[in-house]
């Protein structure tokens, strides 16, 4: 898969370690969240007669993360964050968590959604902060839907503006060849480096002043190609053919700065590693963050699964195949046709932390020696291979309201 590529954010290809992987775990996330919203499948491949399964689909990656890279300390795990940097600040705060010896994991949705709810609208320009602290203190998690909105939303706005500099760079082409060809002069049927040099600046003139920042580099290369002799064919000292020097001076290239996104460019916006100046959107590196994830953790010490959709069915064949015989899945998103298992099943093999309207919710584990030492029941279920409970893994359940500085104005709640 060498040749996987993602139309306007394959920029960020070379922060990306496992580019085929992060290809798969987009592609599949996205099926899955256009599954859950329209609740159609994909038609069976033409060819292939009523009855016949498909091949089976490629499997999710999956980030296994072992004992040996957990600190010694408690293991939060926080849900539907969706950009809310000061209330995760309270809710760290409030108990205590201590970022030298405890782990901080995620189940999806760090990030806002780029359009929807007022509250995204308003903490979007915080998701930038909360993935710079996801990053600093390595907190591992899957790719949740908001994280693929972001993305696809980023990849939308990379192509139109590689569109955008395509037609600019062919507009300035097109400028500098009939200003070339009304200044020029020919010489053996060949163009003398100087008549190209000032026909470039002359080109330059025009394009600055339509606006062109990226037009003048372009004047500038041509001006400096002429003027290097290179493709030029003729001596500099016969150049004109009535002998007169110019005073034109060649064009230096300025740096071409980061430009402001208009109203219309989403939040999300791929700015090429220039965007993490301009509140509200992820640069290059958040990006790469947000391809980089998996589409499952699992924490082997805990017997935990740490996915953004929730099993099928809890306790059904098609959940045990999906790895909740063997972990117990912690989830932020239930399945459309699913029953509801939220944070009150103690006995079941998955725990939703799903959605709640101006509260963030939060998993709290106690630290695995202390687990191993309180539960002989988790000791005993993950040494045979099977899901520890919730009451096995003394695992609580905490809230947090959103803090005021996340909170939507009141007149749009």
């Amino acid at each position: 898969m060498r040749g996987a590529e993602l139309p306007g954010l394959n920029h960020v290809r070379d922060h990306v370690d496992d580019w085929e992987s992060a290809v798969l775990t987009l592609s599949l996330t996205a099926s899955a969240l256009a599954e859950s919203v329209g609740g159609a499948r994909a038609p069976p491949a033409a060819g292939r007669p009523p009855g016949v399964p498909a091949s089976a689909p490629p499997a999710a990656p999956c980030l296994l993360i072992p004992a040996a890279q957990l600190k010694p300390g408690r293991l939060f795990v926080v849900a539907n964050l969706q950009g809310a940097y000061y209330t995760l600040l309270e809710l760290l705060s409030r108990h205590k968590f201590d970022f030298r010896c405890d782990n901080l994991m995620h189940c999806g949705n760090l990030v806002a959604p780029p359009a929807g709810a007022a509250a995204a609208a308003r903490r979007s320009a915080s998701s930038a902060s909360v993935l710079q602290l996801a990053r600093r203190h390595g907190a591992r998690g899957p790719m949740g839907a908001n994280e693929c909105l972001a993305l696809l939303a980023a990849a939308a706005a990379g192509r139109a503006e590689e569109e955008e500099q395509q037609q600019q760079q062919q507009q300035q082409q097109q400028q500098l060849l009939h200003a070339s060809a009304g200044a020029g002069v020919l010489t053996g049927g060949r163009r003398s480096a100087l008549s190209l040099q000032l026909a470039a600046a002359a080109a330059a003139k025009p394009a600055a002043a339509e606006g062109g920042a990226f037009a003048r580099p372009v004047a500038a290369r041509a001006a400096a190609t002429a003027a290097s002799g290179y493709g030029s064919g003729s001596d500099s000292d016969s150049d004109s053919s009535d002998g007169e020097e110019s005073d034109e001076e060649m064009v230096q290239a300025p740096a071409t700065p980061c430009r402001e996104p208009s109203p219309a460019t989403p939040a999300y916006g791929s700015s090429k590693g220039c965007g993490g100046g301009v509140p509200g959107r992820l640069d290059t590196l958040a990006l790469a963050s947000l391809l980089s994830l998996p589409a499952t953790v699992v924490v082997e010490a805990y017997g935990l699964a740490l996915q953004h959709a929730g099993p099928a069915a809890v306790g059904s064949g098609a959940a045990a195949a999906a790895g909740a015989g063997r972990h117990h899945v912690l989830y932020s998103h239930r399945r459309p046709g699913t029953g509801a298992c939220g944070a009150a099943g103690g006995g079941a093999a998955a725990t939703g932390l799903a959605l709640a309207r101006d509260v963030v919710r939060c998993a709290v584990l106690p630290p695995l020696r202390a687990l191993q030492r309180d539960s002989p029941g988790f000791v005993a279920k993950v040494a045979a291979g099977v899901a520890p409970s919730r009451e096995e893994l003394l695992l609580e359940v905490v809230e947090e309201q959103l803090s005021e500085l996340d909170l939507p104005p009141a007149a749009e709640r």
